[in-house]
Parts: structure tokens; sequence; C-alpha cells
């Protein structure tokens, strides 16, 4: 519903704890639009107390809310759900494998570094492949560096 949707979106502008648990209330709504603009939102807020509820919508059967849950768990900055997030980089949407892909190097997910190089050269979609190498770009590393300057990606380019 439109006005659920609406207030999530302004609850991730509040920057409240009480709005951070009002926001993981609303992820498990009926609504897909309401479940999305709650990821959405808490990623904004970057609470710690909404780790494990993104985690958790990892699993939701919508390509919108999980792409937007993976983000969110970029923004938050903690390590806790790379595994989770790596899962994903085979996902069939595209947007979730992107995604997860920045996600991944928001969170300087260095283990993660050979599958972000398959994706870069691999995945049939230019935006997945972009995702990949910026998340390359952001983990650095030599493994990571050799690959870009293979694929003729220059890292200033990306941002």
């Amino acid at each position: 519903d439109l006005i659920r949707e609406h207030a999530a979106q302004r609850l991730g502008e509040l920057g409240d704890p009480i709005a951070t648990q009002a926001l993981i209330r609303t992820l498990t709504d009926p609504d897909v639009d309401v479940r999305f603009a709650s990821a959405e939102a808490l990623g904004k807020l970057r609470s710690e107390s909404a780790l494990r509820p993104l985690i958790r919508t990892l699993a939701d059967d919508d390509p919108d809310v999980l792409a937007a849950a993976a983000a969110a768990l970029g923004e938050l900055g903690l390590p806790d759900a790379i595994s989770q997030l790596d899962e994903l980089l085979s996902h069939h949407d595209r947007f979730v494998r992107a995604a997860a892909a920045l996600a991944l190097g928001k969170l300087d997910a260095i283990n993660t570094v050979r599958t972000l190089i398959f994706l870069m050269r691999n995945d049939s979609i230019g935006d997945v492949r972009r995702a990949a190498a910026h998340a390359l770009c952001t983990i650095g590393g030599s493994e990571a560096e050799r690959a870009l300057k293979r694929a003729g990606i220059h890292c200033a380019d990306l941002h």
C-alpha cells in the first residue's frame, strides 16, 4: 500500500532508533513495495540492529527486495553478511547480482575477489560486469588489480 511505502521512506530519513525498529517490522510486510522501501530506508539509517533482519530478508522471493536488502547490508559496513551476499552473485536477477557485488565492495570482502573477477569477465549483463569491476576497485589487492588491468579497466573511470 502506497501509504505504508511512503511511511517507510520517511522513516529512513529520520535517523531515529524508533524508526529503525518500525522499519525492521515492515521488512516482512505483505506488500512488496513496503518491504523494498523498508530495506532501502534501513540502509540509509545504517543501524547495526538492522543487520540480522536484513540478512533474513535475503530470503525474500522478490528480486527488488533482495537487491535493496543487499545494498542496505553494504551500507551497514558490517562483514557478517558477506557469505550470503556472495551467494547472491549467482542469482538469476541482474539487479540482485549487481547490488550484491557493490555491497561486497563496500564490505571490503577480499575473500570474494575470485568470484567477483569471474562475474566481471563472464556475466552477460554489462551493468553487472561494471558492478563487479567497481567492487574489485574498492577491495583492491594484487589479484583484483591484475584482473582489472587485463580487462583494460581503470578504476578512476568507474567513479
